[in-house]
């Protein structure tokens, strides 16, 4: 009996183990299958770049045109929008959500509809115009045009398709909109500051820098803190004209209470950006580094309390196992017949 539980046991296990891995296979395909794609259209002057790059002056308006295809064989109804975009906080291009509202580029362009529906392979020429404020700067002006499945009306709910757990994901594509306003204008990479702060695996130093000139840009650059023997080398990839961003290097943990001095320098085209400054270190940090440490004692207490747990009842198992099987193999066993012989 106590063989034919242990057998169920493990078959419940296995059967457990192959259940989450063939829906952990079925959720990466979906969340990776891209039913649908976005370009420019072959007419429009962007075609090649994979993205709108518009040379417009201040005050005029330029049409374009986004061809949208449906590579599925079900009809799907596709949502654009567009959209703003800054830096994200290791530089690169970072793009608005739909919920968020637009105040630069965003408003420039205009499009016919919110939704467009393809039928299975079909083929769409959607036409989008920009139009340029007459205040507009001279320089790089960055937005996007998201595109978007939403997702079925009952994918987030339980029981829907015969499953009782799903996972809520949106394909989007984004296509850049790159509006440059010609004339003289150069990138200007400005450093203000340096924080130590406190994440869930150390402390980090956040350098604050802003793009204040009116090109993109892209640079590389170090951090060291002087008489501390710590110096990182980082990458600032590009850099969207009027904003700014807290680009996180990993320091350390539980560093002490003190004033550090550093220095930092990014070179940027044939430009450099230099700070020279310090920051402190003071006792409330060191509260919220103690806490971090304290929670993250905490959770590795439980996991190896967990560990330690599982492998305590599979031990049991072992020990009650082997003794049955041994008890089992001595009644198995001829008698003994003792005795001298005749």
């Amino acid at each position: 009996m106590f063989r034919i539980r242990l057998k169920i046991c493990f078959l419940f296990l296995a059967v457990c183990l192959v259940w989450a891995a063939t829906q952990a296979d079925l959720s990466l395909a979906q969340s990776t299958d891209m039913p649908f794609s976005a370009d420019p259209a072959p007419d429009s002057t962007s075609y090649k770049t994979g993205y709108f790059v518009i040379n417009s002056s201040s005050g005029t308006t330029v049409t374009e045109t986004l061809r949208l295809r449906n590579d599925s064989d079900a009809p799907i109804r596709l949502r654009i929008q567009s959209v703003d975009a800054t830096t994200g906080p290791y530089g690169g291009i970072s793009y608005g959500l739909p919920a968020e509202p637009v105040k630069n580029v965003g408003t420039w362009t205009s499009l016919p509809a919110s939704e467009i529906d393809l039928a299975p392979r079909e083929t769409k020429n959607v036409p989008l115009t920009v139009t340029v404020p007459p205040t507009a700067s001279v320089g790089d002006h960055i937005g996007g045009i998201a595109v978007w499945l939403p997702r079925a009306e009952n994918a987030g709910e339980p029981g829907a398709g015969g499953q009782s757990a799903v996972i809520d994901t949106q394909m989007r594509r984004v296509l850049s909109v790159h509006v440059v306003v010609p004339g003289p204008a150069e990138p200007l990479i400005v450093i203000t500051d340096v924080k130590p702060v406190v994440r869930p695996d150390g402390v980090y130093l956040e350098i604050l820098i802003s793009n204040q000139g009116r090109r993109l840009t892209r640079g590389d650059g170090f951090i060291e803190l002087t008489g501390n023997d710590f110096h990182r080398d980082f990458a600032l990839d590009t850099f969207v004209p009027g904003t700014s961003i807290a680009y996180p290097i990993k320091w350390m943990d539980n560093p002490e209470e003190n004033t550090y001095p550093n220095h930092i320098l990014i070179q940027y085209d044939q430009f450099t950006a230099e700070w020279w400054g310090s920051f402190a270190v003071g006792s409330g940090l060191k509260a919220q580094e103690a806490e971090r440490e304290g929670a993250s004692g905490n959770s590795r207490y439980l996991f190896a309390g967990l560990l330690a747990a599982v492998l305590a009842l599979i031990g049991l198992f072992t020990v009650l196992y082997l003794r049955k099987r041994r008890r089992e193999e001595e009644k198995r066993l001829p008698p003994t017949i003792s005795g001298s012989p005749l």
